[in-house]
């Protein structure tokens, strides 16, 4: 049977409708004490903005009011000055117009009708329409920012006009002409973990900004503007008043020299090291390298390898476009003054071709170099690289090292995918690196596992290499005022690692950081006389009591196999006269077979039962019959099925793992290749007993092979 309904009822459900069932949306329009002036609004400021993180008016269309206090190239700040007693909610909002502020000044109040919006956790008005002024009022005095307020205080000053009178820098003012500031005077870091220091930050929106401060500096003055929040930070948009920074002495720490007694294994994220002409960015013309930048830059990273990190034995790099920019580093250590260095890298899946490598110091005893994972896939959806279902797009470099005590210690670098990829991603490459681990061990080797795991200790990744592997992360071992590589937004905090097996756990004598990057300022990226801001991450390093005998520098390969001729252009006819020779600086015989040469396009392999004297060249000829006949003399190896270009080439010595053990190009195939042979000349190593890896050792003059 249905319900019949009374006349009473209905009324009754009518106006209880009108009464009692609107909700914030529907809200009537009220006269408003705006700023002094009476104003027919839907909402007040401190409504729109509540009490809370973000506005219970999201998506609403409003009408509000307010005094100009500052105005953007795309938008303004309004603020009440008539208050609703409530500290909680602000009395400030940003209104977003695409157009511009039009005509309006501080001062003016105008009505605004727009669209409440949460813009990255800004809570702002997207205007619909230009502001209306109705009026004009006092621009309202700042509230003072103290180190007695907390950060969640600073929700409450969101919109609204500040000031800063005495704040410590917690960074060194960065690239983005931003500088993290702590209100009061203070020694102490702000942790990625901690949610209360009252932090904020210096941006540059209306013009004004800070360029030169370091970490612990002191800012004093009266910088005023309105309370942004940007990019994940509130944010003090200086637009009138002045300040001054002290400078409070605060200078970069040294890691302790390497000596002969002691193994000292390193890790640095050298940040975008790219060749001159190179882009950054591929495609952008406008991140092209220029040579004035790679020189600066190069000298910088010598610095601080000499001065800062105490030319360690073995250096991890990461963040280097290929091993040529590499050799030039070593180069220009080695010219500075400093021990010789070995490079070794191997080019990598990423698009923008940054890759792992190593800088090893004379003396080291490599037994091999090794990349693992280039090939590896992954399941996690979307993929972990830039191309395909790839695991790695820098695919980690093992390095083994022996010690003079007999030791084996495989030493693994890593740059994982960068912070901002699925964190499954960084999971699923920990777990591939700890079974590479696992198996160093099983072969009676020590491990090492380093470099930038853009990972915190805390996080999965670092814990799969921890228990999968049975690593101890070295980091927390570090004296407690050096115990980060990394600041992001003013926060302290650790991407990279140093990870070591229970034996080499045992040998450690020494564990610290060098101070250099994110405390200082990046305006002195550009000045080649200071390693301060050569990058945005600080070195680690570990130092183990293992002896690697180390003399101080002596020149020379130190007993390697090179490359020390390359006869391209030949008089007669290249595909009989071409040859490649190679060199022997070793006090021992080698076995070449399996070894191999490349080009840009082809590979040959040597045969089987090819062996080098040491002290001893070997020639591997095109055509044996024309090389004889040019020279006189059979050369050791015939055949070679690789073809040198006239107009640019690179010849590449691999061993029988496919591990490069030399290079040399020419006519400008690589970055600072430029090496030019006429027709009939050829390119020599001018000393055989020098390898710096770089165009350097060379010359162009008559071939003479087996000299």
């Amino acid at each position: 049977m249905g319900r019949i309904w009374s006349t009473s009822f209905l009324m009754f459900v009518i106006v209880g409708f009108v009464l009692f069932g609107m909700n914030a949306s529907t809200a009537a329009a009220a006269t408003v004490d705006c700023s002094g002036v009476e104003q027919s609004v839907d909402y007040e400021i401190h409504d729109i903005q509540g009490s809370g993180n973000t506005s219970p008016y999201a998506g609403k269309t409003v009408t509000t009011c307010g005094t100009v206090i500052a105005t953007h190239s795309n938008g303004y700040w309004i603020q009440d000055t008539s208050e609703d007693g409530n500290a909680a909610t602000s009395e400030g909002i940003y209104v977003y117009h695409s157009n511009g502020p039009g005509n309006i000044e501080p001062g003016d109040v105008v009505t605004q009708t727009g669209t409440v919006k949460e813009y990255y956790e800004l809570t702002e008005i997207a205007a619909s329409s230009g502001a209306k002024v109705v009026g004009s009022s006092s621009v309202p005095a700042p509230i003072e920012l103290t180190s007695t307020m907390t950060k969640q205080d600073f929700e409450s000053f969101e919109g609204m006009r500040v000031m800063v009178k005495n704040a410590t820098a917690v960074a060194g003012s960065n690239e983005y002409k931003e500088t993290y500031l702590v209100p009061g005077t203070t020694t102490n870091r702000v942790d990625r973990k901690d949610a209360t220091t009252p932090l904020f930050k210096m941006g540059d929106k209306l013009g004004n900004y800070i360029s030169g401060a370091s970490t612990f500096d002191t800012i004093t003055g009266s910088p005023i503007g309105p309370m942004d929040y940007d990019y994940g930070a509130y944010t003090l948009q200086w637009n009138s008043g002045t300040l001054n920074v002290s400078d409070e002495g605060h200078t970069e720490n040294s890691l302790a020299a390497d000596s002969s007694s002691t193994l000292t294994v390193e890790t640095f994220n050298v940040e975008n090291y790219f060749a001159a002409g190179s882009e950054v960015t591929p495609g952008d013309s406008s991140t092209t390298v220029t040579q004035e930048a790679f020189d600066t830059k190069t000298a910088k990273l010598s610095l601080a390898i000499r001065n800062n990190l105490g030319y360690p034995d073995v250096l991890a790099v990461q963040e280097v476009e290929n091993k040529q920019v590499l050799a030039s580093l070593a180069a220009k250590i080695e010219a500075d003054g400093g021990p010789n260095y070995t490079p070794y890298l191997k080019e990598g899946n990423d698009s923008r071709g940054i890759d792992v490598g190593y800088l090893v110091k004379d003396g080291v005893n490599v037994v091999g170099v090794e990349q693992i994972g280039e090939n590896a896939t992954t399941t996690v959806n979307g993929g972990c690289a830039d191309s395909g279902n790839l695991l790695f797009d820098r695919p980690p470099l093992l390095l083994h090292v022996k010690t003079d005590s007999g030791v084996t210690i495989s030493v693994i670098n890593n740059h994982f995918m960068s912070k901002s990829g699925p964190d499954a991603c960084r999971s699923a490459q920990a777990t591939y690196v700890a079974d590479a681990a696992e198996k160093e061990q099983s072969n009676e080797m020590e491990v090492m596992v380093t470099g930038d795991l853009n990972s915190y200790g805390d996080e999965e990744p670092v814990a799969i290499l921890e228990n999968n592997a049975n690593l101890t992360n070295m980091i927390y071992h570090i004296p407690e005022e050096n115990r980060f590589s990394y600041i992001y937004t003013g926060k302290a905090q650790f991407l990279d690692h140093l990870l070591v097996s229970g034996g080499l756990q045992n040998q450690v004598t020494k564990v610290n950081s060098a101070k250099i990057n994110p405390d200082f300022p990046a305006s002195l990226a550009s000045d080649p006389t200071t390693p301060l801001s050569v990058s945005d991450h600080d070195p680690l390093g570990v130092v183990f009591n293992y002896g690697t005998s180390y003399d101080g520098g002596s020149s020379g390969n130190d007993g390697k196999l090179v490359i020390s001729e390359v006869y391209y252009d030949t008089t007669g006819t290249d595909s009989k006269e071409e040859f490649v020779e190679l060199y022997n600086g070793t006090s021992a015989d080698m076995d070449l077979s399996g070894y191999s040469l490349q080009d840009n396009y082809e590979s040959f392999t040597l045969p089987s039962g090819t062996f080098i004297a040491p002290g001893q060249y070997l020639v591997i000829a095109k055509d044996a019959a024309g090389f004889s006949n040019l020279f006189g003399f059979s050369p050791a190896v015939g055949g070679m099925s690789i073809s040198l270009s006239n107009s640019g080439d690179q010849v590449v010595l691999k061993d029988e793992a496919g591990n490069e053990m030399d290079f040399v190009a020419y006519e400008g195939y690589a970055s600072g290749w430029d090496i030019r042979a006429n027709r009939g000349e050829a390119i020599i190593r001018t000393d055989v007993a020098s390898d710096s890896d770089s165009v350097s050792d060379w010359a162009a003059v008559a071939p003479s092979p087996n000299e």
